[in-house]
């Protein structure tokens, strides 16, 4: 499924209409702001995006184009959730860096634009996903400027907008020249793309919109990966789930049954829970050791890929709804060519996707009832001042927690509440979601935020006691003594991404009062600009 993917400067607002789809004008025009990613690449670039957006896909396409346009470029893609070490990035980038003279230390700080225009291409993808903690991988950056003359070097690296601190971003404008100017927000799919992707999967385009429609899955269907199993789905039950939870219980067990087109499922090792239950306990296994995959091979050629033997799994007793069976090679063999998994070189294979990964792991540790004790052991680490917290890579996994069982939700919260906002979307129990802003502001209020202004790039936070829960924490902020702003601007921002008019009075008040910051006020006439009714714009 090839989709045409377009991408805003960062700081601009992306053009959505009412169901989050990308707004776009009748025949090959676009809004101003809007970049197509093929432009927004031809230069050094950073590319964020939320979660399940497509980063990696849509710059997969990129790097294709190149290596195989009539230059016949040499390029690199480095999955940095592979990497563990400054060897391993630098193991992985081998066949560019390699091309590279030694850095001179009359160079300038990074590429320009007009020395991008090069043969070598080092696309570095998840950034996020990375083991590493952010101080190292920006250490890493100015390693490689360092060491390497990188004027020759294009550098594309893709992120999750929360996960872009402040480190990385001065990291990568030293070491790369990439600074805001170069950097991008990749918007979601246009509602045009719906019509593509379900002609390109054999589905009938007008029924399947007004699927979409008829379940309010316009969340799920304007960001590819979920877009994909909506119309899985749809193929399958001519019917919609509403929640990306529903989506994927019903999408990754049907989707664990198909083994290439000419293999019927009655043909294949094992029942559809058996083939599930040890997807889940696989892909479980590599994320929390952080293994790329399993090898079915005694003697795997890769040595720069961590990969699981089989026989870490063979004779291991499985069963979790009544059903308990014995993994077995063959069924791990016949599991690892579905459609959950993907090629990690000979004999080997791995997670197709980090989401899926995550929420197979949460499954596997939730069907199991892995108490709490554990899981806390599992999920939260000291980070560098002390302070227990999320590892990035686990983020996901703690959010795909949480929505299988709200009630792990109080304390993985009250945790790293920035961690679990970054994937609200997945979480649907209001209770959960109040528990989200009210760590948010209590972050915003006691402490420094650690990735800048994080809720900049927050997800909508919307549920029935939003209006009520902003209200008192707005009225108690303006209370206080002027110490900082950085807890009205997160109520400000929560404000205006979810809507709130009940609260425009107050909002308008604090844009009219002197006594605050002009940054503050500005922000408040903006967000009290976003939530005024069109009738009250007219007055």
């Amino acid at each position: 499924m090839q989709l045409d993917r377009f991408c805003v400067p960062v700081g601009e607002d992306v053009p959505v209409d009412s169901g989050g789809f990308l707004l776009s004008l009748p025949g090959r025009h676009r809004l101003p702001s809007v970049v197509p990613l093929a432009d927004a690449c031809a230069a050094s670039a950073v590319l964020l995006g939320e979660a399940g957006i497509g980063k990696s896909h849509a710059l997969s396409t990129v790097l294709e184009a190149r290596q195989n346009g009539p230059g016949q470029e040499v390029c690199v893609r480095v999955d940095l959730g592979e990497v563990r070490s400054w060897e391993d990035l630098t193991r992985k980038a081998r066949p560019v860096l390699s091309r590279l003279a030694p850095a001179v230390s009359s160079q300038d700080s990074g590429p320009s634009e007009e020395e991008t225009a090069s043969e070598y291409l080092l696309l570095l993808d998840g950034v996020d996903e990375c083991r590493a903690t952010g101080k190292e991988l920006a250490g890493w950056f100015t390693d490689l400027a360092d060491t390497y003359d990188c004027r020759q070097l294009q550098i594309l690296i893709a992120c999750r907008s929360m996960a872009y601190t402040d480190t990385l971003r001065q990291a990568v404008a030293i070491a790369f020249g990439i600074t805001d100017a170069r950097t991008y927000t990749l918007a979601p799919l246009r509602k045009d793309d719906l019509a593509v992707a379900a002609v390109a999967k054999g589905a009938d385009p007008q029924r399947f919109i007004e699927a979409v429609n008829a379940a309010g899955a316009q969340t799920l269907a304007r960001t590819p990966l979920t877009l994909d199993l909506l119309l899985d789905t749809f193929l399958q039950h001519s019917a919609l789930p509403a929640s990306r939870a529903d989506l994927y219980a019903f999408a990754l067990p049907h989707a664990v049954m198909h083994q290439g087109k000419d293999r019927a499922p009655q043909e294949l090792a094992g029942s559809r829970t058996q083939r599930f239950a040890t997807a889940a306990r696989l892909a479980c296994y590599c994320l929390l050791t952080g293994a790329d995959g399993i090898t079915t091979s005694l003697h795997h050629p890769d040595s720069s890929r961590a990969l699981l033997p089989v026989d870490t799994f063979l004779g291991t007793r499985e069963g979790t709804t009544g059903e308990s069976f014995i993994i077995e090679r063959p069924l791990i063999e016949s599991v690892l060519h579905s459609a959950l998994f993907s090629s990690r070189g000979p004999a080997a294979a791995g997670p197709a996707h980090a989401s899926i990964a995550s929420y197979l792991t949460a499954r596997h540790l939730c069907d199991h009832r892995i108490p709490r004790e554990q899981l806390q052991g599992l999920l939260i680490h000291r980070g560098e001042v002390g302070e227990p917290g999320i590892p990035t890579d686990l983020h996901e996994l703690a959010a795909w927690l949480i929505a299988l069982r709200p009630d792990l939700g109080p304390w993985l919260i009250g945790t790293d509440p920035q961690a679990i906002a970054s994937y609200s979307s997945y979480i649907d129990d209001p209770h959960c979601t109040g528990l989200i802003v009210d760590g948010l502001l209590r972050t915003a209020r006691h402490n420094p935020p650690r990735s800048g202004l994080f809720w900049r790039h927050a997800t909508p936070l919307h549920h029935p006691g939003l209006t009520e829960q902003l209200a008192q924490a707005l009225d108690d902020a303006v209370s206080r003594p002027l110490h900082g702003t950085y807890e009205l601007e997160l109520i400000l921002t929560l404000i205006a991404e979810n809507e709130v008019g009940d609260l425009l009075p107050a909002v308008a008040a604090l844009a009219a009062d002197t006594q605050r910051p002009p940054a503050l006020r500005r922000l408040a006439a903006q967000c009290a600009d976003i939530v005024r009714s069109p009738a009250q714009r007219n007055t």
